[in-house]
């Protein structure tokens, strides 16, 4: 079984003495397409609660849940970690600085979207982006 192949592994790699100092060894499934997509939904609804005092809410198009999944699934072995520095980077920052810059109206709900080689941000129900 995987479990034998594992512990075998970790037998090989670690010292008795060392291992015996281990409560338990916990093995991890990778985390899979849908399961990293809920993931940046959870992400987003935080964002959402931080931005509640602005006045402002994000919500993203599927081929942006997408797009922000293909940028961090390079290395699977981080998990979830990714998603969130690049909700950040490529979300959260551009949307900070046009709300430094005065370049949203508000209250808005911002729709996140595939724009070119990156996303953008447009309120719902227009179709002209806001940010580039």
């Amino acid at each position: 079984s995987m479990e034998e192949m594992v512990m075998n592994e970790v037998k090989r790699a670690f010292n008795p003495e060392f291992l015996n100092r281990l409560d338990e060894v916990i093995l991890f499934n990778p985390l899979g397409d849908e399961d990293l997509l809920r993931i940046i939904d959870l992400l987003v609804g935080q964002m959402n609660d931080t931005l509640i005092h602005r006045q402002v809410q994000v919500v993203l198009t599927p081929e942006a849940r997408q797009w922000i999944l293909e940028k961090t699934c390079a290395d699977r072995s981080y998990g979830a970690r990714p998603l969130r520095r690049a909700l950040q980077k490529y979300v959260e920052d551009p949307l900070s600085e046009a709300l430094i810059q005065g370049g949203i109206q508000r209250p808005a709900t911002l729709q996140i979207y595939v724009a070119g080689e990156g996303l953008s941000f447009r309120p719902v129900g227009e179709a002209t982006p806001v940010v580039h």
